[in-house]
């Protein structure tokens, strides 16, 4: 009996080592994905708000504070959210920093980071919800203030949650302050002339500065029958566009005589 048992021995060994090795393997599968917080218990999932963007995320994608990642390794799922000091936090693997990475080189840092404790190939990373911008609006505009827009929002649509431009507006100089630097935009060649360079996306942080109307010596009177309007005059602008920015008009179709009476004439 005792050279029967010690035959086997070896196979119970080995069985007994497997089982082992199988059990603190699913621990590991279990607990080193939850997202660390400290003093506060480790949750693997979270609830969120959806968020729209005016455009696709890209793999060219800024990753900062606020934005939140899906992260599939093995048979365990866990959203995680890129922490102020613009990290992921993961239990047992560590902390990644992500900050101002684009989307893609993001991802490339995270599945590396995992491959630690699982195969590459069985880690998948997707950005589950963008953070929102915080930018602010001053100047001719109706709700001047600090607003909250998507990732990827673009300049009309900070016009457009500030309530719109007001009739003293001059829309074709307008100033966005970022990090320092001042940016000029012509936002009536992004409304009437379908200019999408000039409808550029924003920045967390940026700052809308719409000006007035000089109405003392940057102005053009229209009189048309018994309507008047006065329109923002800039260096270049063609009696065409003068009639069509007043909205006397919306082509030329219409115009049978025009007379230019100057100031200076």
């Amino acid at each position: 009996m005792y050279n029967i048992l010690m035959n086997f021995l070896p196979i119970i060994l080995l069985v007994l080592s497997s089982f082992w090795g199988l059990s603190q393997a699913q621990l590991s599968s279990q607990q080193f994905l939850l997202p660390t917080s400290e003093g506060t218990e480790a949750k693997s999932t979270i609830a969120l708000t959806p968020i729209y963007t005016d455009s696709e995320i890209d793999s060219n994608y800024i990753i900062g504070p606020g934005d939140f990642f899906e992260i599939l390794a093995g048979e365990k799922t866990v959203t995680v959210q890129v922490s102020i000091e613009g990290a992921v936090s993961l239990e047992r693997v560590g902390i990644i920093y992500v900050n101002k990475m684009t989307l893609a080189a993001a991802k490339r840092a995270i599945i590396e980071k995992l491959s630690i404790r699982y195969n590459p190939e069985h880690v998948f990373v997707q950005l589950l919800q963008t953070k929102a911008l915080t930018v602010s609006s001053t100047g001719s505009i109706n709700s001047p203030g600090l607003h909250h827009l998507p990732a990827h929002s673009r300049l009309s649509s900070l016009i457009r949650i500030s309530g719109g431009l007001t009739g003293n507006a001059d829309e074709h100089n307008l100033k966005l302050i970022r990090q320092g630097d001042t940016i000029n935009l012509n936002y009536y060649a992004v409304e009437y002339l379908g200019d999408v360079e000039q409808n550029i996306r924003l920045e967390q942080g940026d700052v809308l500065f719409v000006p007035f109307i000089d109405y003392e010596n940057n102005i053009i009177k229209i009189t048309m029958n018994s309507h008047k309007w006065n329109i923002p005059w800039h260096e270049g602008m063609t009696v065409l566009e003068a009639l069509k920015q007043s909205g006397a008009i919306r082509s030329a179709h219409n115009i049978d005589m025009v007379t230019i009476i100057s100031k200076n004439s």
